[in-house]
């Protein structure tokens, strides 16, 4: 069985991108931790939790504009990445999301994992929100509890979002749009924590980082 670092190796992630999975991974896992002092954990489906937070990007340097993110080229360089970039196009198309899932496939992971896969992403979230799968719920807000550069609240993720994507076409643009999404994703926080031992804004980069060791050793399901 190969570890996740493997995985992210022999699929040319890149490191920030690998970084990124494992502080949402180990934003799940606090809030994890918290259910099960609340008491709240029995019948939780942790492991494919973590699993889906590991691989819910795995598809995307599709989407990256590289050469607009010089801080995360390092040491290999734009070429590289570029080159990397084509491979994944050629392999799995141009949709982040779709690649990212026919790479889950491909690692054979749990029909339910590929369920928590598909409900993660800023676009899922009034979607995920009305559901009724409390995993699906976990593994949409811990990404959104994550920007490139760290943890933080709902709201920064989205001011961040905001900034990084201001001028270009995306739908965070739409104001009535985001505040739909922003409005969900508030409502998933809600619902969450209503079975945490801890507040939201207990959850921090200092709190998820104690997961990584063993989310770098952690065989996927």
């Amino acid at each position: 069985m190969r570890s996740v670092r493997d995985i992210y190796r022999d699929y040319k992630i890149m490191p920030s991108l690998a970084e990124h999975q494992f502080r949402v991974a180990g934003v799940a896992c606090a809030i994890m931790e918290a259910f099960d002092a609340a008491g709240n954990a029995a019948s939780f489906h942790k492991d494919e939790v973590v699993s889906a937070c590991l691989l819910h990007d795995m598809g995307n340097i599709l989407k990256f504009d590289l050469p607009s993110l010089p801080e995360f080229l390092a040491p290999e360089g734009l070429a590289y990445w570029e080159a990397v970039k084509t491979e994944f196009a050629m392999k799995y198309g141009s949709d982040e999301h779709a690649a990212t899932l026919a790479i889950a496939g491909e690692i054979g992971v749990s029909p339910r994992t590929m369920a928590y896969i598909d409900a993660v992403g800023f676009p899922n979230a009034a979607k995920t929100a009305q559901g009724a799968s409390l995993e699906e719920k976990l593994c949409c807000y811990a990404d959104q509890r994550v920007t490139p550069y760290g943890v933080t609240s709902i709201e920064g993720r989205f001011k961040e979002a905001a900034r990084r994507y201001a001028g270009r076409s995306h739908r965070i643009n739409d104001a009535g749009y985001a505040e739909r999404q922003l409005a969900a994703l508030m409502e998933m926080e809600r619902q969450i924590f209503l079975r945490a031992a801890v507040a939201p804004d207990a959850i921090t980069d200092a709190a998820c980082e104690k997961y990584f060791p063993s989310l770098e050793r952690f065989m996927l399901v």
